[in-house]
């Protein structure tokens, strides 16, 4: 069994949450993120009106979506992959949303990596923004390879999210 103490991802991660740089990247988020009434901020998460965070079943949405496009890709069905990468892309803005919602109550070391979490998935929304681009101007080869990038990315971000959450305890019981 793997030392979690040593594994690749944890050990980077633990460096993240002390990286004090992050921060100036984090006040201007703050500031953004604190113009929106809290009523809406506390909506966002789900907690009060669904008695759960609501962004870890967001995710699923694009994460599924993304994924069954790389499965119709393999399959030769570009046309039904372009359709599911449009999903996923239209389905990640309110898993964002909720994300962001969420990051609000973090500790400081936890909002670092949540930082990580957030730039990630926002290349792979990226990717697969060009992807449909690619494959809307009919270089679908070039549209597959950016969604399979753009499936990297975002199943880097989800390790990183499973790690705020099952390593960190971000957001769980109550907790930030």
């Amino acid at each position: 069994m793997t030392d979690l103490r040593t594994a690749p991802l944890p050990t980077v991660l633990d460096r993240v949450e002390r990286l004090e740089m992050l921060d100036r990247v984090a006040e201007p988020v703050e500031q953004i993120e604190n113009k929106v009434p809290e009523g809406v901020r506390q909506g966002l998460t789900g907690v009060p009106w669904l008695g759960s965070r609501l962004h870890p079943a967001l995710v699923h949405f694009p994460l599924g979506a993304w994924a069954a496009a790389s499965v119709m890709d393999a399959a030769g069905r570009p046309d039904t992959a372009r359709s599911l990468t449009v999903l996923g892309v239209a389905t990640a803005i309110p898993a964002a949303a909720t994300g962001l919602a969420d990051w609000s109550g973090l500790r400081t070391g936890q909002k670092r990596i949540g930082l990580v979490h957030a730039a990630t998935n926002s290349v792979a929304l990226l990717l697969y923004a060009g992807s449909i681009a690619a494959r809307c101007s009919r270089h679908v080869g070039l549209g597959q390879k950016l969604g399979l990038a753009g499936l990297i990315a975002v199943s880097a971000g989800g390790a990183i999210g499973g790690d705020l959450v099952y390593r960190r305890a971000a957001g769980v019981s109550g907790q930030s």
